[in-house]
């Protein structure tokens, strides 16, 4: 429709579609100067206020004169450009990891290790990275994608242009039906279209890691260290999370599993909420709700980084290769749940865990959708309540919900919507519910 002069497009989007909301930067490349109309319905749409937005539109192209078809035109003959993201990290450049909260420094010590010596971490998020993200998006992008576009802005900024060409800015993504796989994509749009063009993307399968990556089995260990040290009271986190290696290397799973066994020795609250959600909305985007939580005594018992991998690493295909990893890693993480205690949010059981997404989610992808249902399951039956975290408008969510998940758990359940916002009437609503769980 953008080669062809004398037609122009109407793009039909729904309210609050995820992918939707990050096919349309692509959608807008492609067009380019060219106008389109965008309509975005729901069951409460205005069919006045649709007729309206059409007419316009009309209005506006009538003033474009229709062009004379050449005789050897072909609408087919469409010049193609490849999208200009890597799958694999240059270790001669500078690797910018993404934010995961304690998750970071851990999965940093990893990319040293495997020969990256050059690395930075995104900025910290704050509500002017959110609005340098959010001035580049036009629809109900999550709210992980503004913050993450804004970040990578405003380090681009920060940097000289001779050295923005040597910076590669890692964004793993989900194979799958939710908007997530689509993250860097859409960020190579904007990026291409504010002139960074010299900027890498470097786009890891998420699915794949297990026999993609430099070190599988190191990686596996930086997660669980991040998992640990969430397992820890709040207040001792800041000073131990660098302790935790002491030496500046990941150690061996027997040095996990004393940290594991010291952390569950300390004494627990009674009452406990159960997180689960995605991996961002439990470390660095939840503006801070989950800290105060904890700081009033609460134990937050977050569904581990390391168990949603190898949940997923376990169910994708591509991956026969690394099934004794998987039995390797299964062990390990029994015997870190074990040693933490109370204090554990591990699974006895991860095949019982892949057997309750198959009974109430059987056939979903994307963004962890079956192991999120199933562990907060599992989590209900020792908790007291159950926080489901995700960015608003989260498709997941909303699936989880429409398949019963308030219904099935046995503590009650909260959906806490993530979008940069949250305020008093956020918290009278959350304390609400604790009250309710008796918390």
């Amino acid at each position: 429709m953008a080669h062809h002069p004398n037609l122009y497009a109407v793009y039909l989007t729904n309210h609050g579609c995820g992918p939707d909301t990050l096919v349309n930067h692509m959608f807008r490349e492609e067009m380019g100067d060219k106008p389109y109309l965008q309509i975005e319905v729901d069951e409460q749409y205005s069919a006045v206020g649709i007729i309206t937005r059409i007419e316009a539109f009309l209005n506006s192209i009538s003033h474009r004169p229709p062009a004379q078809m050449p005789k050897d035109f072909n609408i087919l003959d469409v010049k193609m450009k490849p999208a200009n993201i890597k799958f694999k990290p240059d270790k001669d450049k500078t690797l910018v990891l993404p934010d995961f909260g304690y998750h970071t420094w851990y999965l940093e010590n990893y990319f040293e290790q495997c020969g990256y010596k050059k690395r930075k971490t995104l900025p910290d998020y704050s509500r002017e990275v959110l609005m340098k993200g959010r001035a580049e998006t036009n629809s109900k992008e999550y709210l992980p994608f503004p913050v993450m576009l804004g970040q990578i802005l405003t380090l681009l900024e920060e940097t000289p242009k001779e050295e923005q060409k040597d910076l590669q800015f890692l964004i793993p993504f989900n194979e799958g039906t939710d908007a997530n796989g689509q993250y860097a994509r859409a960020v190579r749009t904007v990026l291409d279209r504010k002139g960074y063009e010299h900027v890498d993307i470097i786009a890891l399968i998420l699915e794949t890691l297990p026999v993609t990556a430099d070190d599988p089995e190191l990686l596996m260990k930086a997660l669980v260290c991040g998992d640990i040290l969430y397992s820890a009271d709040p207040h001792m986190r800041d000073q131990c999370y660098r302790s935790l290696l002491p030496d500046g290397s990941l150690h061996e799973w027997k040095d996990l599993r004393r940290w594991a066994k010291e952390i569950g020795e300390e004494s627990t609250s009674a009452k406990s909420l159960g997180l689960v959600g995605t991996s961002a909305s439990l470390t660095s985007l939840n503006e801070g709700i989950l800290e105060q939580l904890e700081y009033e005594g609460i134990l937050c018992r977050r569904a581990p980084l390391s168990e949603m991998m190898l949940f997923l690493w376990k169910e994708a295909s591509g991956n026969k290769n690394a099934t004794e990893f998987f039995q390797k890693w299964e062990k390990q993480l029994l015997a870190i749940h074990e040693r933490l205690g109370d204090r554990s949010s591990f699974s006895q059981d991860l095949s019982g865990l892949q057997k309750r997404a198959d009974e109430y989610l059987s056939d979903y992808s994307g963004a962890n959708g079956r192991y999120r249902y199933a562990k907060a399951l599992e989590l209900g039956e020792n908790c007291s309540g159950i926080l489901m975290m995700a960015p608003r408008y989260e498709n997941t969510a909303m699936v989880l919900n429409m398949r019963g998940i308030h219904d099935h758990c046995q503590a009650p359940v909260y959906d806490l919507s993530l979008d940069g916002d949250f305020d008093e009437a956020g918290w009278e609503k959350l304390r609400s519910f604790l009250y309710y769980c008796e918390v």
